[in-house]
């Protein structure tokens, strides 16, 4: 009862201050349950409570008010207009960071996260390839974990604990891919331009099963804001695997989704305008040739087009890209190949 109180009394007064910081407590101090719920809308509207509307309430509720409706107008038009000012030249100053970390292994450093390195790992700010084994020539991270799928989440937690500890102050965002995934790292940042790092969130491939909220596939990559990343590390410095039972801690991506839910960090719907995907499991192939397996239709969050219409024209990942040639043309074709036009 005191906990619903607290929660209700929060909301009121992040609405009426026009605070994300309030906002955000409010969701985190609210039962997990009814948080998961305001995901997509929190998703959707966390801009609004520091665009204009949320500028306006706070010239209204801190003032004692003009003498007239014409001067409330009046202020408010320049109030809003001073804001939109300030908050384009502050974006402009401060563009989006990222660091990306590709999950890799001594066996495939040198064949496929060579063709990362090779091609869209250095469009990102900061760029980590984490195996078992540092390799400073490379240069790869060496963790004190084993190799292997049984692996996979002590890999990743560990990749989560070393960014933290070692790069926490180098990006805004974190996105982890695997060696075998493409990233374009352009739509990438078109994809942040209006996400805020400070909202507890991440985004994927959705997938619904097992948790409440679900998770977001290892494969396709995933991408976490500042505080997800905050969030996460103070939830396994608690609570070492989330609460996982042992079977599910074999599934990085699910163990990783245990420990987001816990850790009251958001699903987000990372779908372009027309409902498509931008976060790809399986190459580009298997969508147009509607060669997806039957789990997958299964696991799914989304019902996903056959064909053409499956993908976003904004893609950001592309897993399961065979080899070093493969990488190397879909590299050429999106940032080598000009179209030119007549006239």
């Amino acid at each position: 009862m005191a906990r619903n109180i607290r929660g209700v009394f929060i909301t009121l007064l992040a609405f009426a201050s026009g605070s994300f910081f309030t906002w955000t407590l409010t969701l985190y101090s609210i039962p997990e349950s009814r948080s998961q719920k305001l995901a997509k809308i929190f998703d959707m509207e966390h801009q609004a409570l520091i665009s204009s509307d949320a500028s306006q309430k706070i010239q209204t509720t801190t003032q004692h008010g003009p003498s007239s409706r014409r001067e409330h107008e009046a202020t408010k038009h320049s109030t809003n207009a001073s804001i939109r000012n300030l908050a384009y030249l502050v974006k402009a100053s401060n563009p989006v960071r990222i660091l990306c970390w590709v999950m890799t292994s001594p066996k495939t450093l040198h064949t496929r996260a060579s063709s990362v390195r090779d091609t869209w790992g250095p469009r990102c700010d900061v760029t980590l390839y984490m195996s078992s084994q540092s390799d400073p020539d490379f240069p790869a991270v060496g963790l004190d974990v084993a190799e292997g799928r049984d692996a996979l989440w002590s890999k990743t937690k560990a990749s989560f604990l070393y960014i933290y500890q070692h790069h926490f102050n180098d990006a805004d965002w974190f996105m982890k891919a695997d060696d075998d995934t493409y990233v374009i790292v352009d739509n990438l940042r078109h994809f942040l331009r209006d996400k805020d790092s400070c909202a507890p969130v991440y985004y994927g491939h959705h997938f619904q099963w097992y948790i409440e909220q679900g998770y977001m596939s290892g494969g396709a990559g995933y991408l976490m804001s500042k505080e997800a990343l905050v969030r996460l590390v103070g939830q396994l410095r608690m609570e070492d695997n989330c609460g996982a039972p042992k079977p599910m801690t074999l599934a990085e991506d699910l163990t990783v989704g245990q420990c987001m839910m816990k850790a009251g960090v958001l699903a987000g719907d990372s779908r372009d305008e027309l409902n498509r995907s931008r976060f790809l499991p399986f190459d580009l192939e298997t969508f147009f040739k509607n060669n997806l397996p039957d789990w997958y239709f299964k696991f799914a969050k989304y019902r996903v087009a056959k064909g053409l219409g499956c993908c976003s024209d904004s893609l950001i990942t592309i897993h399961y890209v065979k080899d070093r040639m493969s990488m190397m043309l879909l590299d050429f074709y999106i940032h080598g190949i000009q179209v030119k036009t007549s006239g």
